[in-house]
């Protein structure tokens, strides 16, 4: 990967078009790790639940994420993931029982320092 300084601030190059690194015109640092962990969560919750053969459909995927105030650089203390999907009503304990798996098989969450908490949950619509 490389950055550059552009006329907009930093950039991330990539073949299909910059990533702008600045919160005014694209997406800051911090939301793209926040945004980093819920990418890398939905590829391994979709690979868990094809695992264990779990028709779904993901809807969307919401991430949240809170500061340390208290912390000069204030970094992440919390990362919220909450998948909104469709699975038969049957299934939804055995998906839900999933979720617990995902930290320990996503390398962006193993990456992230010990202090930060990560939690993921499933909303089932119809």
């Amino acid at each position: 990967m490389e950055l550059i300084v552009g006329k907009n601030g930093i950039e991330l190059i990539h073949k299909s078009g910059n990533w702008l690194l600045t919160k005014e015109l694209g997406y800051s640092p911090v939301e793209m790790i926040a945004a980093s962990v819920g990418g890398c969560s939905a590829y391994v919750y979709q690979a868990l639940l094809e695992k264990v053969g779990i028709a779904y459909t993901i809807e969307k995927v919401l991430v949240s994420y809170e500061r340390d105030a208290e912390k000069r650089a204030e970094p992440i203390s919390k990362i919220e993931v909450v998948f909104y999907l469709v699975i038969a009503e049957q299934q939804q304990a055995e998906a839900t029982k999933l979720l617990e798996n995902i930290a320990k098989n996503c390398p962006v969450i193993s990456s992230l320092n010990s202090n930060v908490v990560v939690q993921e949950q499933a909303v089932f619509v119809k």
